[in-house]
């Protein structure tokens, strides 16, 4: 069993209470450290928290709610009950965010180490365990260590404690290098300020983005400047994602009247909310298709096609025409099982670009060649991305 050990003892000076109830992005910045600890194959979450808020109680209710297994714990003596020889340990301490880098290698690493930098005044803010060394607030221990704890005061950081313990048994040391650090290896961070303006550079980041060319050009760009507006907005996901499905009921009904580009229109501005809806959770590990919300949005878009090809179309051409967009269905989700194409990600075909193409093509009076446009567009992609990756089982990471 692997305990995980997360800190919530230090306090913002500026706003009050932990460090770790601060937003950052869409959540808290003790729901990243939950998510990198469950990354480090944690089984069981502690959280250090000598005062106990009510945001506290609350959170650890929803996660046991979620199956995860957390407690809170005020005291270092009452961390004795998990000194076992059978467990292991990860600490995360106060604002500390690892890089996905430093969460693997903390999960894979057999046996015990203190993650350091260089004492430099650079590192000011991390606690300095030498000349040479500072203590990168992240440790790996064996829970038996923790028997050592049991004289140590309340008023003592546990924190400080354990890197006290850890240097006494003179545990190897995992030094993470200066250009390492400037990468975003271990990321500290002491007040509001700095979490909003972490949340700010990760979003300004290049490489964050890698959809396609409508994606890059247009709806990044905007998203990312809409996102911070949202997030302070409790369930601004959920009330986007149910937009995305009004406007595709909506779009269904005007279909039934022959009113194509409205309704795709409709169709494609539903997409896109979808689409914005979906990056309000900056935390989610891979983009889920399959939630109830995007399973109605996408049966009644396609609802709204089918009446589109049933009504435009006539007796002799309305068989291929339903065949061709059956087919361009089930081709469409398997693209985004495919690795992505650093030549072909540009065109791409996701849920809001062929919804543009065919809105482009009605507007010019070419609603059913567009369908066949995309159907031959998205079996292209997936014949040329399939070949390049025969056996690529890699599945595309969701941008912010």
């Amino acid at each position: 069993m692997k305990l995980a050990f997360i800190s919530l003892a230090k306090e913002d000076p500026d706003e009050g209470g932990p460090i770790g109830l601060l937003p950052l992005f869409d959540k808290m910045i003790v729901e990243k450290q939950v998510r990198s600890a469950l990354t480090m194959a944690a089984d069981k979450i502690v959280f250090l928290c000598p005062t106990m808020p009510g945001a506290i109680l609350q959170f650890v209710d929803q996660l046991k709610v979620r199956d995860i297994d957390a407690e809170i714990v005020r005291r270092a003596s009452d961390l004795v009950q998990y000194a076992s020889h059978d467990n292991d340990l990860v600490y995360i301490g106060d604002g500390i965010l690892p890089s996905p880098s430093i969460e693997q290698q903390m999960a894979k690493l057999k046996g015990e180490a203190v993650y350091v930098v260089a004492n430099s005044d650079i590192y000011e803010d991390l606690e300095r365990i030498d000349l040479n060394q500072r203590w990168a607030g992240l440790l790996r221990l064996k829970a038996s260590r923790l028997s050592a704890l049991i004289d140590i005061p309340d008023d003592w950081n546990i924190g400080s404690a354990l890197l006290r313990i850890s240097v006494q048994a003179e545990c190897p040391r995992e030094v993470i290098s200066d250009p390492r650090m400037v990468a975003g290896d271990v990321i500290h961070i002491e007040n509001n300020i700095e979490a909003e303006e972490y949340t700010r550079r990760k979003l300004a980041e290049p490489g964050l983005n890698n959809g396609n060319i409508l994606d890059r050009l247009i709806f990044w760009p905007i998203t990312r400047r809409l996102l911070p507006k949202l997030w302070p907005m409790q369930n601004a996901g959920l009330y986007l994602g149910g937009a995305s499905i009004f406007l595709a009921l909506c779009a269904a009904i005007i279909a039934y009247f022959q009113v194509e580009i409205l309704a795709l229109g409709l169709l494609f501005v539903g997409s896109v909310l979808g689409l914005v809806g979906s990056r309000t959770n900056n935390f989610a590990q891979t983009e889920n298709d399959m939630t109830p919300m995007h399973v109605a949005t996408d049966i009644l878009a396609k609802i709204a096609l089918l009446i589109l090809v049933l009504a435009l179309s006539t007796s002799a051409d309305m068989v291929p025409n339903l065949v061709i967009l059956v087919l361009y269905w089930i081709i469409l989700p398997l693209v985004g099982k495919v690795q992505d194409q650093k030549i072909l990600r540009w065109l791409k075909p996701d849920k809001s670009f062929p919804t543009f193409v065919l809105l482009i093509s009605a507007i010019f009076g070419h609603f059913l060649p567009g369908i066949y446009f995309v159907a031959l567009w998205t079996s292209l992609y997936l014949g040329i991305a399939s070949y390049h990756n025969p056996r690529s089982d890699a599945k595309p990471q969701k941008s912010a």
